[in-house]
């Protein structure tokens, strides 16, 4: 038998290690740096969930900072109108300043957590058992 073994050495040796690389290839799954923390590794549907997650942000970030312009451009408005007339309307600029900043803030902060709320998926990877 031992025989055997040294005679075929080489195609024995040459096997073990074809079916080693066969199993790290098929059974290894490809893993990535992470874009939310680049120190962890991730695979392609984890990679997926954090850049979804990414866009939502953006896109909740991009609608706050469109309504903080839209109030800026409201303020220079009546500051125009001020300078312009010399009148103000304190009751219009007080019910809007308090439907703008009062109203708003709550629906926006509903409409932010809700996202938010949608935006967090968390997924475990499938071969961990807690």
């Amino acid at each position: 038998m031992l025989d055997y073994f040294k005679k075929y050495y080489v195609q024995i040796c040459t096997a073990f290690l074809l079916c080693f690389v066969l199993w790290a290839a098929y059974g290894c799954e490809p893993k990535t740096r992470s874009l939310i923390q680049p120190r962890h590794k991730v695979n392609a549907k984890e990679l997926q969930v954090e850049l979804e997650t990414l866009v939502g942000m953006y896109n909740i970030r991009i609608d706050d900072l469109k309504k903080k312009l839209e109030l800026q451009q409201w303020f220079f408005e009546q500051a125009g109108q001020f300078a312009t007339t010399g009148t103000a309307n304190p009751v219009g600029v007080l019910m809007s300043l308090l439907s703008v900043m009062g109203i708003g803030a709550g629906a926006d902060n509903l409409r932010v957590r809700k996202k938010l709320k949608n935006a967090r998926i968390t997924t475990k990877p499938e071969n961990e058992n807690s």
